[in-house]
């Protein structure tokens, strides 16, 4: 669906962009997410076609960008809904309107524009507010109206730019869940770029961090956050950990079963290793469940510990003072 291929972008001799290569298939949700500054709102500017780039490959929906003319970008377009942090509604026209406005740039019928509103509002449950003016609307009641009118020229690629940064936690999860119901009923391609790393984890299949115009991960949400980069510790921070005297500490990775409940007990009792937990950040993700589990073991029974969590295919690090980090 949308691929990219040594993709670069400078304004005025400094590098935005450097070399990103990405595959997102049909039909997924893709996370971007960095610090701000980090270019990502640019590289989905490029797909949108908003912003050129300087060298590179970028087809988007069959769609080569790179050698594009007015014409056929117009066309494009059509292919690819946006939604903003902001937005973007018009303030002189009613919900109804808002999401007409495509439909009566490209020369709809009054009955269909007036009959697809309708059902969008509808599918974004907000229908009964169709007369309402976007100054009469929460913050959460005007993303559901920028959806619909994003949805109204049925694109095959719904682009989203740090799309729930001006919500409230709770209307962020009701977003987050009618984004998950498109892409499900509808098949729609969605983009997301953002700086919040929980919008990665409610919904997206797979996610790319990027840092300093450059793509410094990409994986399934999984594995993005049980490998935690170095680049996701800039974006979250690394856990700072107390260390017993003569005594080092196990990360388990856990992965769905992978650390089963018993695991510890058996550890403890049947490998005869003294233990206590320390941390553990266990997380559901789409029915699954992933995270670290953080063990203190004495420096004499280490050894013996680590050849356990081997042999019962345990994904683990040994960490150290050393390893400790801000």
């Amino acid at each position: 669906m949308i691929k990219i291929k040594n993709l670069n972008k400078s304004y005025d001799m400094d590098n935005i962009l450097t070399d990103i290569n990405l595959n997102i298939s049909k039909g997924q949700i893709y996370g971007l997410m960095g610090q701000s500054g980090a270019g990502k709102s640019t590289l989905l500017r490029c797909i949108n076609g908003l912003e050129n780039f300087d060298s590179g490959e970028l087809l988007v929906a069959d769609t080569n960008l790179k050698h594009i003319s007015k014409n056929d970008l117009r066309v494009f377009r059509k292919k690819i809904g946006m939604i903003f942090q902001d937005f973007a509604l018009m303030s002189r026209r009613n919900v109804l309107e808002n999401v007409a406005l495509p439909m009566e740039c490209w020369n709809y019928s009054p009955m269909e524009i007036k009959k697809k509103s309708e059902a969008l509002l509808e599918l974004v449950g907000i229908l009964y507010k169709k007369n309402s003016m976007p100054s009469e609307l929460s913050g959460g009641q005007k993303q559901r109206v920028a959806i619909a009118r994003a949805l109204s020229l049925n694109p095959e690629i719904l682009l989203c730019d740090e799309a729930t940064s001006a919500l409230d936690p709770n209307t962020t999860d009701s977003i987050l869940n009618l984004l998950s119901d498109i892409n499900k009923e509808m098949g729609i391609t969605i983009v997301l770029v953002t700086h919040e790393v929980d919008v990665i984890k409610n919904i997206c299949d797979r996610a790319a961090i990027i840092s300093k115009g450059r793509i410094v991960a990409n994986n399934t949400v999984e594995d993005i956050f049980l490998k935690e980069s170095e680049a996701l510790y800039e974006l979250i921070g690394k856990k700072i950990l107390t260390i017993p005297k003569n005594h080092k500490i196990i990360k388990l990775s856990a992965r769905n079963d992978d650390v089963q409940s018993n695991f510890i007990w058996e550890l403890s009792t049947q490998n005869k290793t003294k233990l206590s937990i320390v941390s553990a950040n266990i997380e559901q993700y789409k029915n699954k469940s992933f995270g670290h589990l953080y063990i203190s073991v004495h420096d004499n029974e280490i050894e013996s510990a680590l050849k356990y969590c081997s042999s019962k295919k345990i994904d683990y690090e040994l960490i150290t003072e050393n390893m400790m980090r801000e």
